[in-house]
């Protein structure tokens, strides 16, 4: 105790001696500091300043550190330490990082460096550190500056101090965990951390922390840190496939495969650390899964780094290698690196295949070969190959005419070959077929089958008819001797020979039993083939046994390929011509030959030697469809068929027949007329508009329309009802036109009323029109519009004591929600753009049905109401005739009413209802209207605040128009009444030559005493007060930030626009090159507010010249720089500016100085040559050349 009391007396003793010669020493350097010359002072002025800056901060603090430590009560008597001074101070170390194994880290790592102090100085606190390239750094805290240095000793970012937040603007470096004391205790800890970002490997040699009392701590060999930014690479090199092999990854020998691995921080003496290699292995449809290990060698041939290991396969299988590793830090292969491997090792050749044909399968190489095999049509080959270990090639095979030896097939090359698991042997061919299979280690085995031979032709027959006589469709009278052939083809020299051939007569006669005879002409016995190839014979059929039969012989050769032919020849005897008969359905007729329905006919025809082709059907029909006639049906000697008669039109039917033996006989002619289709009708308006509904507002035609082929007009039935005035009458249709098969009647409606038209049809064949089909029209003609009665209030008059109109509407047809009764008031529609419905409310009172009736409200009895008025009425009825009524008036009670003249008007109120701006003057006119004469009247002009009264007759006139003269000029669109007194003023426009803001003020006085002025009115809602500005002068505008034809090496040129006018700026339009900007409106005052009344433009970098056009205009349409004199014309800023970074397009661009650097370098090259040239001479006379 007594000894930390002691050093605690010898620190604060120290730190006053080191106050006073601190002291001592500034006002010797004040001294010193004055006698120095001025020109030295100025010129060390900057590194005195710092130097005396620093010099106060450090007195500042070995100052108050002395205060601090040698402070006394108020009785002189030191201040008693309460705790004693540890004798050293304590370090530890750790790391915080995303950590793998043998302290590697991964991107970065932080140190944290704890120190177990209770008088911490961070001044003393110095840690060092060194890399794996054995450069060395001191890292120590500067307290005066508060910052670290030699954080840059092993390159700039590689080593960072982390802070632990901010006080103000400055950082915490050091964490306190006693920060809010004022008193620290032996239990403090000051925290500090290092950042390692660069990736290498780092050694915490020594960290020394001193305290205030002098006590010192080293701690060497801290800490090892690795920091790992890279992830590791891996690489499976395998040896190239054999040249037989054209699959990556198929070997026909055992295969050694490498495996290369890439990582700094691999030690390949650590067994746990290897990458683990995982082998997938399919022997022979087995699987197995197990995991491979091989010592881990350097490789040098692939660069630093890299590791090796080599693994060896030598069973046939299917293996599937599957690599992963994971380094020290944590971190995995890369993306690229190969990390799986499928490879087959097979070292035989497929084990299995077969050839299958005609249901019988080969599945070895036969040496010798026999054709023994016959087919007649294309035989389908199954070809089929497997390998146990690999997939094999698309199989191919080979089709030989003979056998052929291994040898052969061994050295035939691909072209030899076909590709595919089957095909077809085609016929009139010898085959052996041949099959190579071939694995994809390139391994193959040879097939073969037997001999086969194809052939599809049969034998060809010929059946010739000896007799010399010619017969009757092939009827003969007497014996038929038949001539038989039979023949082999041998065009392409293979065939089988005949088998066998035999015969069948068959004798037909309808109703009897059919005689049938058959034999057998030949015959080989089976598997004795003579290789025959011809065979003829004869046949006799007699008249006797075949009388009135039609025979038919056939003959069947057949081969021993199974290939069968057959011939057949037909003969018969017939005497009898045949019988026609035709009978029709039971269908009335209409009209003795009209039917409306589909007739049927049975043809029925008996003869024994029938032939539908000798049929006779001749049939017409004036319309041109013919019948439909079925199929023959036979019974014995009767063959019938039916006819079926479905289309319009005249008919006439006559049918004959002719046997096989050529008797010819005829039905009887007959004659009718099928007609089944209903007239058609139609009725067709001719209206000048569209009807609503069932009302029509106009006459109609109506044109009736008959489309009949047999029409008659007694058919016709139909007729006209029409209800007129409360009468009903009937009409008839009148006379048809006929135009072919369509007939047309005309009906024309032209009177007011309810009409019913009715029309059906029937024609010759008792067709009717059908019901749904007649025609049944109502409609009705109204052709009056509606009646309007106003009542109340005259048009085109003043009106002062009740004023509430009374509107009445009357139709029969009346559409209630299309009458519209609306009173507007109309001075104000001039300023506002739009009428206002006046305060009047109405209400509608009970009326009959088809009329409607609206009462008014009493106007209100005050200024504000008093106005011009128009009542507008309208209606529509139910077939469109519509009405429309309209009246104006005025409410005169209080005094006169103004409106402006619509000339005046149209200027004066613009349409999108901004202030008006005139460039040029232009004359007001103003109407007044009033009940009373007007007694006295003023009229007043203020501009730009200074008000005037107008002289009549020299700055105004003022007429008071007659009734003709107001409906001439129509003021209001309508003439007066006489109870109107109308007053038309006209000020000049020479009041208005001055540029300035107008207001024309009225004000009168009538007989009865009422004052009024449209500034009254406006504040009662009416034109209000008339104002407008004059503004001849256009704007003004100021462009600075260059020069025209200026020369800029910059990326961009800023450039700005000042734009002012001394009313209202309207728009700006700014124009470089191709692209226009224009401000305008709201977007130009909020730009110009925005930026103080500037517009900046900015151009961008360009090779060429940028050409800049600027122009603005006001709301009076003056342009830039015309004046109010009326002088001048539009003018615009144009400039021409380059902006370019490049010096060559500043030179190129530039004439002048590209002359001046061309003559400079001109006479740079003639002096050169000059220089040279007389130095040359020189050293000749020298002798040295």
């Amino acid at each position: 105790m007594e000894q930390g009391q002691q050093k605690i007396m010898e620190y604060h003793r120290w730190s006053w001696i080191l106050g006073v010669i601190f002291l001592c020493g500034m006002l010797m350097s004040a001294v010193l500091f004055r006698r120095l010359s001025i020109r030295k002072a100025w010129r060390e002025k900057k590194r005195w300043t710092k130097r005396r800056g620093g010099t106060r901060k450090r007195a500042a603090f070995l100052i108050t550190a002395g205060l601090l430590a040698s402070g006394t009560f108020d009785d002189g008597t030191l201040i008693q330490a309460r705790e004693t001074e540890a004798p050293v101070p304590e370090i530890t170390v750790s790391v915080i990082g995303a950590a793998g194994q043998n302290n590697c880290y991964q991107d970065t790592a932080e140190a944290v460096i704890t120190f177990h102090e209770r008088n911490f100085d961070p001044g003393q606190v110095s840690v060092t550190v060194q890399d794996e390239t054995g450069r060395e750094t001191q890292i120590t805290y500067d307290t005066g500056r508060e910052q670290w240095n030699g954080l840059d000793g092993l390159g700039a970012g590689v080593l960072a101090a982390v802070p632990y937040g901010t006080e103000g603007e400055k950082e915490r470096w050091f964490y306190d965990s006693e920060e809010e004391r004022t008193e620290h205790t032996q239990d403090r800890e000051v925290e500090m951390r290092l950042r390692f970002q660069a990736e290498r490997k780092y050694e915490m040699r020594k960290i020394v922390c001193g305290d205030l009392a002098g006590n010192q701590t080293v701690l060497e060999n801290a800490a090892v840190i690795e920091v790992d930014r890279t992830d590791p690479e891996f690489m499976m090199v395998f040896p190239e496939e054999d040249e037989s092999a054209v699959h990556e990854g198929y070997y026909s020998r055992p295969v050694t495969a490498w495996l290369y691995l890439k990582e700094h921080n691999f030690d390949p003496e650590e067994e746990a650390g290897w990458p683990q290699i995982i082998v997938s292995e399919e022997p022979r449809g087995e699987k197995a899964s197990y995991t491979m290990g091989s010592r881990w060698t350097k490789a040098p041939e692939k660069g630093t780094d890299w590791y090796k290991a080599s693994f060896c396969f030598a069973g046939d299988a299917l293996y599937h290698l599957e690599a992963s590793y994971q380094d020290p830090s944590g971190r995995n292969l890369t993306e690229r690196s190969e990390k799986e491997k499928n490879f087959t090792v097979d070292t035989t050749p497929p084990e299995y295949g077969s050839i299958t044909i005609l249901r019988q399968t080969w599945t070895e190489f036969m040496d010798y070969v026999t054709f023994g095999l016959f087919s007649n049509e294309k035989e389908l080959v199954l070809l089929d190959g497997r390998d146990s270990v690999s997939p094999i090639e698309p199989l191919q095979y080979l089709c030989a005419g003979e056998g052929l030896p291994r040898e052969y097939l061994e050295q035939a090359d691909d072209a030899a070959w076909d590709t595919g698991s089957s095909f077809f042997l085609t016929p009139d061919s010898r085959n052996v077929v041949y099959m190579k299979t071939t694995n994809y280690a390139g391994l193959s085995e040879y097939y073969s089958s037997n001999g086969i031979l194809v052939e599809d032709k049969g034998p060809r027959l010929a059946l010739n008819i000896q007799n010399k006589e010619e017969p009757v469709n092939g009827i003969y009278r007497r014996t038929v001797k038949v001539g038989i052939s039979a023949e082999e083809p041998s065009e392409s020299g293979i065939y089988s020979g005949l088998k066998r051939i035999t015969y069948r007569m068959e004798g037909k006669s309808p109703g009897e039993e059919d005689q049938i005879l058959e034999g057998v002409l030949m015959e080989e016995a089976e598997g004795n083939s003579s290789m025959r190839r011809e065979w003829q014979g004869e046949l006799e059929i007699s008249p006797e046994k075949y009388d009135g039969r039609k025979v038919c012989l056939t003959v069947q050769a057949e081969d021993f390929a199974g290939n069968r032919s057959e011939e057949s020849l037909w003969t018969a005897v017939d005497t009898s011509a045949p019988e026609i008969s035709i009978q029709y359905n039971d269908v009335r007729p209409a009209n003795e030959i009209y039917y409306n329905q589909i007739r049927t006919a049975v043809v029925s025809i008996r003869e024994r030697n029938f032939s539908a082709e000798q049929v006779q059907f001749q049939i017409s029909n004036t319309d041109g469809p013919m019948p439909a006639v079925s199929e023959w049906s036979h019974d014995g000697d009767l063959h019938r068929c039916h006819m079926e008669f479905t289309e319009d039109g005249e008919y006439t039917v006559l049918l004959g027949c002719e046997d096989m033996a050529g008797n010819v006989s005829w039905s009887k002619t007959e004659k009718f007329i099928i007609d089944r289709t209903p007239p058609e009708i139609f009725v067709t308006f001719e209206d000048i508009e569209a009807g609503r509904g069932k009302l029509w507002k106009n006459p109609r035609k109506a044109e009736i329309t008959v489309v009949e082929h047999n029409f008659y007009r007694e058919g016709v039935k139909g007729d006209v009802t029409a209800f007129l005035e409360g009468r009903q009458s009937r009409a008839d249709l009148g006379e048809f036109i006929h135009n072919g098969d369509v007939h047309t009647a005309m009906c024309t409606f032209e009177k007011d009323g309810d009409y019913l038209l009715q029309v059906s049809c029937t024609d010759l064949a008792a067709n009717d029109c059908g019901e749904e089909n007649h025609i049944l029209e109502e409609f009705t003609i109204d052709r009056t519009p509606p009646e309007i009665l106003i009542t109340g209030v005259a048009d085109a008059t003043g009106n002062r004591g009740t004023v509430a109109p009374a509107v009445t509407v009357r139709d029969i047809h009346l559409l209630k929600e299309s009458v519209s009764v609306e009173i507007w008031r109309e001075e104000g529609k001039q300023a506002e753009g739009e009428r206002k419905r006046a305060a009047a409310e109405k209400k509608e009172e009970e009326m009959a049905a088809g009329e409607r009736r609206f009462v008014f409200e009493d106007f209100s009895y005050d200024a504000e109401t008093d106005g011009l008025y128009s009542l507008q009425v309208s209606c529509e009825d139910g077939a469109g005739n519509r009405t429309e009524k309209q009246i104006r008036f005025s409410v005169n009670r209080f005094g006169s009413v103004y409106v402006v003249d619509e000339g005046t008007a149209a200027w004066l109120y613009p349409a999108s209802g901004s202030y008006p701006y005139l460039k040029e003057e232009k004359p007001v006119i103003v109407w007044e209207y009033n009940v009373d004469p007007v007694v006295s009247h003023q009229v007043i002009l203020s501009c730009d605040g200074e008000v005037r009264s107008l002289l009549e007759k020299e700055d105004y006139t003022r007429e008071e128009k007659e009734e003709s003269e107001v409906a001439k000029e129509k003021p209001l669109g309508k003439e007066p009444g006489d109870q109107w007194r109308v007053y038309k003023y006209t000020i000049a426009k020479e009041n208005f030559e001055a540029e300035g803001n107008y207001e024309v003020v009225l004000y009168s006085e009538d007989m009865a005493g009422n004052q009024m002025g449209n500034v009254l009115m406006k504040r009662m809602g009416g034109v209000g007060s008339i104002e407008f500005a004059i503004d001849k002068t256009g704007p003004d505008a100021v462009l600075s930030g260059a020069e025209d034809g200026g020369h800029y090496k910059m990326d961009e040129l800023r450039l700005f626009l000042s734009v002012w006018d001394n009313m209202a700026l309207k728009q700006v339009e700014i124009q470089s090159g191709d692209e226009k900007k224009i401000y305008v409106g709201n977007s130009l005052q909020d730009e110009l507010r925005k930026n103080g009344g500037i517009l900046a433009i900015c151009l961008k970098e360009d090779d060429d010249w940028q050409y800049l056009s600027i122009t603005a205009e006001d709301e009076a349409g003056n342009r830039m720089g015309t004046s109010k004199e009326g002088g001048g014309k539009e003018e615009r800023i144009e400039w021409k500016l380059l902006v370019t970074s490049d010096p060559w397009i500043q030179l190129w661009r530039n004439p002048v100085r590209m002359a001046g650097y061309l003559a400079g370098t001109g006479t740079s090259a003639v002096f050169m040559a000059y220089f040279f040239r007389r130095r040359r001479r020189r050293l000749v006379k020298k002798g040295k050349r």
